[in-house]
């Protein structure tokens, strides 16, 4: 199973020092689980086929982001974020999977 996730992302709280930005962000989206082949699109309401292999929802998340410039315009950047899926129609699926899906994420990279 695969889970691919469209967010948003704001600051809610902002720290700044020497070492960097530290940024508490809140996440408002939706995702998608797919438990075979990606199909074109996303399937939101009941599946309207047996067997079907991708169900979207919507998520909430919260991260807390490490910004620290290192020159150029450029930024390192560390993000790790906890949130959670509803799958709706996941019981439905060709590999049933429960509705609530919790997920957790570390990030690290360069970014402007």
């Amino acid at each position: 199973p695969e889970m691919a996730h469209f967010r948003v992302k704001w600051a809610v709280e902002r720290w700044e020092s020497t070492e960097g930005t530290l940024e508490l962000q809140a996440g408002l989206g939706f995702s998608e689980l797919q438990v075979g082949q990606d199909q074109p699109g996303f399937s939101f309401g009941n599946p309207d086929q047996p067997g079907a292999v991708e169900t979207a929802g919507p998520e909430t998340s919260m991260s807390l982001q490490w910004i620290y410039p290192i020159g150029l315009g450029l930024e390192l950047i560390g993000d790790a974020t906890l949130g959670a899926a509803w799958f709706e129609h996941a019981p439905a699926l060709l590999a049933p999977r429960q509705k609530l899906a919790p997920f957790g994420e570390i990030t690290a990279g360069v970014g402007w």
